[in-house]
């Protein structure tokens, strides 16, 4: 099983389990921009941080709404998809986005040490 699988179902499981809340579909456009997300962080010298939101929403415009959740471990390259959801969890912001009861796509980007999770609601995909 991949990472960003086992990420998926790891969120899915939350969301059903905390929030009786609907499993999101992966939908493969929004992995493809998570991943370059993803990559575009980690190859920035600046610390991570959602100051280019705006600028990977474009990409998404099927999106009737749309969010994101960042994180990135440098001390630890074996950072595990379990830690990142379990640090995700922790933070009133980043479990914000998982328990919105809209979101119905999820796009996951894992590089090196940086992992997105995009969040999507259309009801026309």
């Amino acid at each position: 099983m991949t990472p960003t699988l086992l990420l998926i179902i790891i969120t899915n499981f939350a969301r059903m389990d905390i929030g009786n809340l609907q499993p999101l579909k992966e939908y493969a456009p929004l992995s493809v921009i998570a991943q370059r997300r993803a990559e575009d962080l980690y190859n920035s010298d600046k610390l991570i941080s959602h100051d280019k939101f705006w600028e990977y929403r474009k990409y998404a415009s099927y999106c009737e709404i749309f969010g994101e959740n960042l994180i990135q471990n440098v001390s630890n390259p074996n950072f595990t998809v379990f830690e990142a959801h379990k640090a995700f969890m922790q933070s009133e912001v980043h479990r914000g986005q998982i328990m919105t009861p809209e979101y119905n796509f999820i796009g996951i980007g894992i590089y090196k040490t940086v992992m997105v999770e995009l969040f999507c609601y259309n009801r026309f995909i």
